[in-house]
């Protein structure tokens, strides 16, 4: 189930459907070649979408009826759907076809999992935008407008980097969500935000908005994108006004693809050669490697799943000594094929038909998508569009690019250098004296997200929003079940306050009462006898010594009353705002309380192995 042709009427080829056709087509063509399924020869029915939701739900029906009434010398088993990718086509199949026991295989990751299907890689969407928060900052180092489909994709991607950006302080001006057919409403918004611009969502939908973006009266001054440009981003880009910065997801190397799809067919395929004729039109494009483009390995990966399962079922309802399909393979249950789709590895096949995806990891349950990405630019000006570097989620290699100015927003700060001047007058009884100082001073705006403009605003007090201020229905993400009980966190009697951290904390049932009554009494009365008598009396006269030495004890204890407080002040500011004064106090009396503490040990340590006497010398 791909969408090989796109637009309204469906006439328009997507050049990234086809080359998932032609990677899956060779996935099938290698294992029949080399005989890894004695006996069977897989076949592959392709129906085409057009990346219609609706239109996917009918032709999943479609080819169940053609699959019982195909011309095979025998009749064929139906393994499944691969495809198709959008969470929204995903879904309609997967609600008709679970009544009928097929199972419907992602040939890509999605930017989160759908029901009543199998995902090939469990969807990790806060990575991508990770990505993408690393790149604007080491390329633009400027503030953002986000533009997004109004489809599932387009908002969950949205919202990632939303609260990428925030941890990051990266200014976002505005987020502004487009239906299908309301692209120019959103250019006089644009006018009023900076020149960065980013688009966020679905291939499908997000094809109509890029245009827009691209024309020469667009109010986009830098346009960045990530995936929406499918394999060969120089075909579309060289009808663009606008530089354009892109994102591409990188895949292992699939050795030979690009012979396979250049091969001579002795009928006409009309979806595998527009694509080589654009290849070949391309100015911009230089060599083009599809064998290097991640959808081609996804869609090889989520082929070997289901041909090593079947491979799987082969063995266990026929054994090694009857090849083909066995009476005994066509009554397997629904409930041990989805078994064996769920479980089944691709160590065995994939070794014995491609090695290099195993570098990646592919099709492993439950591995999370990590993506990495290739950073392109296409200079509007030059006509040309180059590879720059790479990056992920957390780091990125650019070679450097001088970009053009672009606008300020009206809320985001600008980074610029201002000029001060600052005059001081000094008067005394006898002499009067005037000095003008010149300073260059660099005025960086605050680390913070500007709110948009349906926040409350306020002349006084800064509104830092979150992430809910942009998508008011976004939730908190779900604790995993397989934690199943909250930990206790009992009162610590020498941090007071501590459980503020945790309302939810309320005793931890009988455990806590039992813990609270055995500390207090059992462990509080003998410790505390001990260490007042022994090491109190020790340590008390040493520290008398100490702070006739080095300050007075009142002093030393005042600072002592502010340490216990610390460890609460510390979690309340969070990562990344503490003041340096918090910083030096922090570590500071982390070595004063350590050196303390070595201090009341050695004298404890002298006291108690104080040697015996020995021949009356003592």
């Amino acid at each position: 189930l791909l969408g090989l042709h796109e637009g309204e009427d469906c006439d328009k080829v997507s050049l990234k459907e086809v080359i998932v056709l032609e990677a899956a087509k060779f996935a099938i063509n290698k294992v029949n070649t080399l005989n890894i399924i004695p006996g069977v020869t897989i076949g592959l029915q392709v129906l085409d979408t057009c990346g219609s939701p609706s239109r996917a739900a009918k032709m999943a029906l479609t080819g169940l009826l053609l699959a019982s009434s195909s011309s095979c010398d025998s009749p064929p088993l139906h393994l499944g759907f691969l495809g198709p990718w959008d969470v929204a086509s995903a879904k309609n199949v997967g609600l008709i076809t679970r009544s009928l026991s097929n199972p419907v295989l992602a040939y890509a990751p999605r930017v989160t999992t759908v029901e009543h299907t199998i995902e090939l890689i469990t969807p990790a969407p806060q990575y991508a935008a990770q990505s993408l928060v690393v790149v604007l900052k080491s390329v633009t180092n400027s503030a953002v407008s986000v533009v997004h489909t109004s489809d599932e994709e387009g908002r969950i991607l949205a919202q990632e980097f939303v609260t990428a950006a925030e941890y990051e302080y990266c200014c976002v001006e505005m987020v502004l969500e487009v239906a299908p057919g309301e692209e120019q409403n959103i250019m006089e918004d644009l006018t009023k935000g900076p020149g960065v611009v980013l688009l966020l969502g679905s291939d499908v939908q997000s094809a109509a908005i890029m245009q827009k973006l691209m024309d020469y009266d667009s109010p986009a001054e830098i346009l960045l994108m990530m995936d929406n440009l499918g394999p060969v981003p120089g075909i579309l880009l060289e009808n663009s006004y606008k530089p354009v910065i892109t994102l591409r997801r990188k895949g292992s190397a699939i050795k030979n693809l690009n012979t396979f799809v250049s091969r001579e067919s002795p009928s006409y395929d009309e979806p595998r050669q527009q694509l080589l004729d654009a290849l070949e039109n391309c100015n911009t494009c230089g060599e083009t490697q599809i064998e290097q483009d991640a959808s081609a390995a996804f869609s090889i990966a989520a082929t070997l799943v289901y041909l090593g399962a079947f491979r799987r079922a082969q063995l266990d309802h026929c054994g090694t000594k009857t090849p083909g399909i066995c009476p005994s393979l066509k009554k397997m249950t629904p409930e041990h094929w989805h078994y064996l789709l769920t479980t089944e590895y691709l160590e065995d096949i994939g070794m014995r038909t491609f090695p290099e995806l195993m570098d990646q990891r592919y099709g492993i349950p439950g591995n999370e998508d990590y993506p990495t990405y290739l950073v392109g630019y296409y200079n509007s000006s030059e006509y040309t569009f180059v590879q720059i570097g790479s990056a992920d989620a957390s780091s990125s290699m650019l070679s450097p690019l001088k970009l053009p100015k672009t606008r300020c927003g009206s809320k985001c700060s600008c980074h610029h250098t201002t000029t001060t001047t600052t005059t001081t007058t000094t008067t005394t009884t006898t002499t009067t004296t005037t000095t003008t100082t010149t300073t260059t001073t660099t005025t960086t705006p605050p680390p913070t997200i500007i709110p948009s403009t349906s926040l409350p605003q306020s002349p006084e007090i800064e509104i830092i929003p979150t992430i809910t201020d942009y998508f008011p229905d976004y939730t908190t993400p779900k604790i995993p079940e397989y934690i199943t009980e909250t930990p206790a966190y009992p009162e610590f009697p020498y941090f007071p306050g501590v459980t503020q951290e945790f309302p939810e904390y309320t005793g931890g049932g009988g455990g806590g009462n039992t813990w609270d009554n055995s500390w207090s009494n059992s462990f509080g009365n003998s410790f505390g006898n001990s260490f007042g008598n022994s090491f109190g009396n020790s340590f008390g006269n040493s520290w008398d010594n100490f702070g006739d030495q080095f300050g007075s004890t009142e002093s030393w204890t005042n600072w002592l009353t502010e340490l216990p407080d610390f460890p609460r002040r510390l979690q309340m500011s969070g990562p990344s705002r503490l003041s340096k004064a918090d910083t030096i106090f922090f570590y500071s009396s982390l070595t004063v309380f350590s050196l303390m503490c070595t201090i009341a040990l050695t004298v404890c340590l002298i006291r108690v192995h104080r040697p015996p006497p020995r021949n009356n010398l003592h």
